[in-house]
């Protein structure tokens, strides 16, 4: 799929993803596959997009953030800046389900994660 259509997917997904419920998590596979796609400017695109799905749906602070603690170990610094942005937005949306995810990484999370977390 070429940059730009993964690039308004990532963006549909995020716009959309509050009125499609029976697509929730369909639609979290989809948008997480961006985030690991080899292309780093999707990659970065994706990332930023994620906190946008909990906006309105507070029950995915948990699962978005354990993700994004995940790609804390990213080596490009561009994207670790938009990795830690979506932090700061998710723990302003939901502060209690953002540090349970942190502490599951922490506790749980392999030696690397858990150092950057």
């Amino acid at each position: 799929m070429p940059y730009m259509e993964k690039q308004l997917c990532s963006q549909f997904i995020s716009k959309f993803f509050v009125h499609f419920p029976d697509h929730y998590e369909s639609a979290i596979d989809s948008l997480l596959d961006l985030c690991e796609d080899d292309d780093p400017n999707i990659r970065r695109h994706a990332i930023k997009e994620l906190p946008n799905i909990c906006r309105d749906r507070k029950e995915f602070v948990t699962k978005i953030a354990d993700v994004l603690a995940q790609l804390l170990l990213s080596e490009d610094q561009i994207e670790l800046n938009i990795v830690n942005q979506a932090l700061i937005t998710l723990a302003n949306y939901d502060i209690k389900s953002f540090l349970l995810a942190l502490f599951g990484q922490i506790l749980d999370g392999e030696d690397e994660t858990r150092d950057r977390v």
